[in-house]
């Protein structure tokens, strides 16, 4: 009986590594974190701020406005459902793109506030994902359509446009070049503090990577899984009772 667990153990540990895949650990796709507390409705959210889960980048816009330095580290603007007249697509926050320096002590405006939204996550290589978002114009935007970027390490960037009068939606599948993936979305229009609104990220894997199945016997098993056979095989014999 000994033997027979330990063997069965060798074996477990052979084949349990065999197309073994992972779910991608993307967050916060809604938007919903950090929750927007201030009286106006919306607020900002510096690159790193606890459960934004999104690393936040200046678009390469000018650094100077009106005298008025770029704040460092840039930040992520969100806002509340009511705000612009309209619900967030799902939840009660989305994302805008064009963000602000100030916030909503507004002592400044108009100025270039383009940012890159952006995650690593963990993916399985040759697996293909599907990415949804939901994208709309904000109702006093005077940029309409609206733009933004999405890029997808590996695959072709896509600049996608939405009007005013509801949420689109927009979906692309994409491959996983590498076992890290980073997925971003950059504002795309005049930047001005007036851009692109975004919600509801969402990730999915549709299919998994062609994993060949080997045949037995053949000669193109994995040399551990025929070392571990031979190797089971001796424990049998050195152990047997006569």
């Amino acid at each position: 009986m000994k033997r027979l667990l330990v063997v069965g153990i060798i074996l477990v540990l052979l084949f349990g590594g065999i197309g073994v895949v992972s779910a991608a650990p993307f967050t916060n796709g809604g938007f919903e974190s950090p929750l927007v507390t201030n009286g106006a409705g919306w607020d900002i959210f510096p690159d790193g701020f606890s459960g934004l889960d999104w690393d936040v980048q200046w678009a390469n816009d000018p650094a100077i406005f009106d005298g008025n330095p770029r704040p460092d580290p840039a930040n992520a603007e969100l806002q509340t459902s009511g705000l612009l007249g309209f619900d967030a697509q799902e939840g009660d926050q989305y994302a805008e793109l064009d963000t602000d320096w100030d916030g909503p002590v507004n002592t400044i405006s108009g100025e270039p506030a383009n940012v890159t939204l952006s995650q690593n996550i963990d993916t399985v290589m040759g697996a293909t994902y599907r990415i949804t978002y939901y994208q709309r114009c904000r109702t006093e935007d005077t940029h309409v359509p609206c733009h933004l970027l999405f890029e997808w390490t590996g695959g072709a960037p896509e600049t996608t446009d939405a009007g005013t009068g509801a949420w689109e939606i927009k979906s692309f599948d994409r491959l996983a070049t590498g076992s890290l993936t980073t997925i971003s979305f950059t504002g795309a229009e005049e930047a001005d503090s007036y851009g692109a609104l975004l919600d509801n990220v969402t990730i999915t894997m549709t299919s998994e990577p062609n994993i060949p199945v080997p045949e037995f016997p053949t000669m193109a098993l994995p040399a551990t899984l025929i070392i571990g056979f031979i190797g089971a095989i001796l424990f049998i014999r050195s152990t047997k009772e006569y």
